[in-house]
């Protein structure tokens, strides 16, 4: 899907952040993983435009996400993933959405030369009742070792980070949140390009500043979790 953007000023948005804290007794019953590739045209006016497809798509059972962060890190590979083409019970999934069955952590993984969720700020927000919903959004930057360093909700302060994950908490059967990336484009010599990937907002090329473009629910979540 193709995406128009310009060059990020600053600014613009109001959505909220995450919650940070999670009930005491969440648990998440398996792992998410969510994989997107990301790549930069520019046409002959100066419109930079982004193309976003979903590479991958998995599920794996476990408690804990470290030795699936780690996994990543060391292969570039999802531990134990399995597709998730028979964990869905909520059809007519809307293009790159992200079905969530329970509480689990949802791992979202962008790959694409020069592409990165921007750094000093938060790299997912979402409106205030979904918010609440969803907690403990995390940031992380790989290194050359085979090793990561994680940051917290507020993001990184250096650039690098193409993975984050969050908790799901609580969904109402087949109920859809939307979330908005914030990418950050970046070319050696030239200024970076900055897009917020908003659901709300038309792909029509907007005129917001920062540009929000925008797709169609990029999280449907299903069977709720009612404990």
């Amino acid at each position: 899907m193709k995406i128009p953007c310009t060059i990020q000023l600053g600014g613009g948005n109001t959505a909220t952040q995450l919650r940070e804290s999670l009930p005491t007794k969440w648990e998440a019953a398996y792992v998410t993983y969510a994989q997107y590739n990301l790549s930069h045209s520019e046409d002959s006016a100066g419109q930079h435009f982004v193309d976003i497809k979903q590479s991958a798509l998995q599920v794996a059972g476990g408690k804990d996400i470290k030795p699936f962060l780690a996994e990543l890190a060391k292969s570039g590979t999802f531990k134990d993933g399995k597709s998730y083409e028979n964990h869905m019970p909520c059809k007519l999934l809307p293009e790159l959405s992200i079905p969530v069955l329970a509480r689990c952590y949802v791992i979202i993984h962008l790959t694409g030369t020069g592409w990165q969720f921007r750094k000093g700020a938060p790299a997912l927000t979402t409106e205030n009742d979904w918010a609440w919903y969803n907690g403990q959004l995390r940031h992380v930057v790989f290194n050359a070792s085979g090793g990561y360093t994680e940051h917290d909700a507020g993001g990184p302060a250096t650039d690098g980070s193409t993975l984050v994950y969050f908790s799901v908490v609580y969904r109402e059967s087949c109920e859809s949140h939307l979330f908005n990336f914030h990418l950050e484009y970046m070319e050696s010599g030239k200024p970076t390009v900055g897009a917020v990937i908003d659901p709300d907002i038309p792909n029509d090329g907007g005129t917001h500043i920062p540009f929000y473009g925008a797709f169609e629910e990029l999280f449907t979540l299903a069977e709720p979790d009612a404990s």
